[in-house]
């Protein structure tokens, strides 16, 4: 079973391959983030050390942040693709009024860039979670949109913080 983070963008971010995914964390505390995933300061330090992006293609990237093979799959679409992968997450809040679900709804309508980030459990769990969060974020940002999680959460990059929860509405 995959878990999704997506960044989803107003404004083109360009191919995913040659933006610098790196600058994202650039200032991060991976230690703090150990700490809050209940993990020792050291695996915090090992995914610092261990974390490279690898382009796959102009829109596939994959995420790693261990000594292993193993990896996160990040993947960009575009324009209509992007559109098109993005109508479900559209009927999951069409029931929700707030102004953060009115806010995701403009940003769907608008959305010109996808860019989705594939976990395991084992990410999710781990480090992943927080690496893959924190560059979600920042790809929001650049490209002017939201981040939403498979926790049911839409969130805003420029305040760091969540505008929608399905469970909150």
């Amino acid at each position: 079973m995959s878990i999704w983070i997506r960044a989803v963008c107003t404004k083109s971010i360009g191919e995913l391959g040659a933006l610098d995914l790196r600058a994202a964390t650039k200032d991060a505390d991976f230690q703090m983030w150990a700490e809050q995933a209940g993990l020792a300061d050291e695996v915090g330090k090992a995914a610092e050390n261990q974390l490279r992006f690898e382009v796959g293609g102009p829109n596939l990237v994959f995420l790693r942040y261990q000594p292993t093979e193993r990896f996160i799959r990040v993947e960009r679409w575009s324009g209509a693709e992007a559109r098109e992968e993005l109508g479900e997450l559209a009927e999951e809040i069409e029931d929700l009024t707030s102004v953060g679900a009115s806010r995701v709804r403009q940003v769907l309508a608008s959305a010109v860039d996808s860019v989705a980030f594939e976990l395991k459990q084992s990410d999710a769990d781990g480090m992943g979670w927080s690496i893959a969060w924190q560059t979600a974020m920042w790809i929001a940002q650049r490209g002017e949109g939201l981040v939403q999680t498979d926790q049911e959460q839409w969130w805003d990059p420029d305040q760091y913080k969540v505008i929608v929860d399905y469970g909150r509405a």
